[in-house]
């Protein structure tokens, strides 16, 4: 099961990493069109759009697995240890 975990990750990473990549390719495409030739393409914007919402929720989850996600720390040092290591599960 761990084989799987890792191979999400790295499924995850590297659908980011495209997205990331493809999506801006998209804007860049549409800004050269719109500004240089003149002619605008409807699709990019709506593709782009798509893309940056799927990026969010996939650099969400690297964040998650990463530990590295943002959490309010002055507020759970208040807690006992106890229950600081009780609010890291939740």
């Amino acid at each position: 099961m761990a084989s799987f975990g890792k191979l999400a990750a790295k499924v995850v990473d590297w659908f980011a990493a495209l997205a990331v990549v493809v999506m801006t390719l998209l804007v860049f495409f549409q800004v050269a069109n719109r500004y240089i030739i003149g002619w605008i393409v409807p699709w990019t914007e709506e593709v782009s759009r798509i893309l940056f919402i799927w990026i969010t929720f996939a650099g969400a989850y690297i964040a998650l697995k990463a530990n590295s996600h943002i959490a309010v720390h002055t507020f759970f040092k208040r807690f006992t240890p106890k229950n600081q290591e009780q609010s890291r599960t939740f």
